[in-house]
Order: structure tokens, then sequence, then C-alpha cells
């Protein structure tokens, strides 16, 4: 479930998943334009982060979603799934995220939200995932992308690489004294 807290609609849109009325009112504070409903862990389910469901729902919000994948599968499936439900708002890259400088150089600073979905495709080639080093370098260069009230929401899973990916990332994050929220 959305709650939309700003009626308007802006280039591009700042998500935030939340339970309870309580964080909800604190990310409208903070203008964020919609919320997505989340349960204990304050995630949705995986299946909105797979097949391209994700990029439908930040198309839905926003006048243009850049969607990178490292697997082609990934690429057609969003493609799919975007073309069926007619959604023209929506460039899709099939390159790691840690090319989104080369991709969308003209965008410094104006960017709202970053969305890394880390991982693999679930049920296709676990050989080919994100890992730490391009995810750092993605998130370095996906900072400076950032407008003034912009956001970066990384979501990692509890397999192997994902672990070690997820508490590199955290290490980075504590070092360099960002501020974490999960």
């Amino acid at each position: 479930m959305l709650a939309n807290t700003d009626a308007s609609t802006s280039i591009f849109a700042v998500v935030a998943v939340a339970s309870g009325d309580g964080l909800v009112n604190i990310f409208k504070e903070m203008g964020v334009d919609y919320v997505v409903s989340g349960g204990q862990s304050m995630n949705p389910s995986t299946e909105d982060f797979i097949n391209g469901f994700d990029t439908l729902k930040l198309a839905k919000l926003s006048k243009q979603v850049f969607a990178f994948d490292i697997q082609e599968d990934a690429i057609n499936n969003t493609k799919e799934l975007l073309d069926k439900n007619v959604v023209d708002n929506v460039t899709l890259i099939h390159d790691s995220h840690h090319n989104i400088d080369k991709h969308l150089y003209e965008y410094n600073e104006k960017i709202s939200l970053v969305l890394f979905n880390l991982g693999y495709l679930p049920g296709n080639n676990k050989d080919i995932m994100t890992n730490s080093k391009t995810t750092l370098l993605a998130l370095e260069k996906s900072y400076k992308l950032l407008n003034k009230k912009g956001i970066i929401l990384m979501v990692c899973y509890p397999h192997i690489e994902g672990k070690k990916e997820s508490n590199t990332i955290i290490k980075y994050l504590e070092k360099n004294k960002w501020t974490i929220t999960f």
C-alpha cells in the first residue's frame, strides 16, 4: 500500500518504507513523496523487488526512472512488465550499477532517490550478482547524483555474498559518518 504524502507531481519521487502512522508522519516531515507500507522488517515483499515490480511502482510515482541491472533476464522481464502496463517513463540500462555516472552524468545533483536492490535475480544465475567492490563504487557515484533532499535506499539479502556485501557497506557508511537506518 502506498501513502501519498504530497499530491503534487515532482520530476523524481522519494519513496520510503514504513510501518505505522508515527513513521509515516516522520517521513512526511522529511519531504518523502510516498510511503510504502512494510512489515516488521520494514521491507515490502521480495516479489515487489524482482522481475520489474519495483521499477513499475517507481514509474507510477515519478516522471522518469532509470533502472540498471546486470542480468539480461531482469531487463527483459522488466521491459515485458512495463510494456504490458503501457509505461514509457523508464529507461532500462543493462549495465552494472557502478557505471551509473556514465549513464546519468547530466543528472548530477538532480536525483531524489537511488534504490539499490542487491544480490542476484531469484530463480536465475546466482553467479551473476552484485558485490562489495562495485556496490561501494556505485554508492559513492550515486551520492554525487543526489539533490539536497535525496536519499539512497539499499535492499540487501542474507545469502553468503549478500551478508559480506551488507557488512562492507555498513562499515563504509559508519566510517564516513553517513546516517544508517535499519
